[in-house]
């Protein structure tokens, strides 16, 4: 026999986001009747790109910043020193692609996807090839980290490393992110 029930949910102060899954009912044109129904929190995830102006880092070893976020699930990605920070532990995937814009002067290029504790993830050398102000020596780099276990409280970003002595690299705005979400 079915029961009718109903009620009124309020969500956690911190819940951003909801969802319902509702099975169908036994047959085409019955009135709304389900036995599974529920509520899942989003898991975190976050997909933030630089804005209106390049991002030049100060020294080699430096963060990059990516000051708009298009998503953050769970406000865990800072715009301001460009860390993500787990919020809770288990498997994270992270993504991102960057383009660096050709400037005069040779210089060794690397970056990488760091975590606090557990260190380098993923890495990519681009040496010397954005060398030359022509749009043609833009070189783009991606990272991919199909998934890292974390602890909470770590902290992920994409750190840039070149030559001491050298000038900065210039990462453009127009064609760079960085996105990571929790995958278990």
């Amino acid at each position: 026999e079915w029961v009718n029930i109903s009620g009124v949910a309020s969500p956690p102060s911190d819940a951003a986001y909801a969802s319902v899954e509702l099975s169908r009912a036994a047959n085409p044109g019955d009135e709304g009747f389900w036995d599974d129904i529920a509520l899942a929190k989003e898991k975190p995830s976050f997909n933030v790109k630089r804005t209106s102006s390049n991002f030049t880092p100060s020294s080699s070893g430096d963060a990059i910043v990516f000051n708009t976020e298009i998503h953050d699930n769970g406000d865990n990605y800072n715009t301001s020193n460009g860390q993500f920070t787990v919020p809770e532990a288990g498997l994270y995937a992270f993504s991102s692609n960057l383009t660096f814009e050709g400037t005069s002067g040779a210089r060794q290029v690397a970056v990488s996807v760091v975590a606090s504790a557990a260190g380098v993830l993923a890495s990519v050398y681009i040496g010397n090839k954005a060398n030359g102000t022509a749009e043609v020596n833009d070189v783009v780099a991606s990272l991919n980290v199909a998934s890292a276990d974390l602890a909470k409280g770590e902290t992920v970003e994409i750190q840039i490393a070149y030559d001491a002595g050298s000038t900065a690299p210039v990462i453009q705005h127009t064609y760079s992110s960085f996105s990571g979400r929790k995958i278990s």
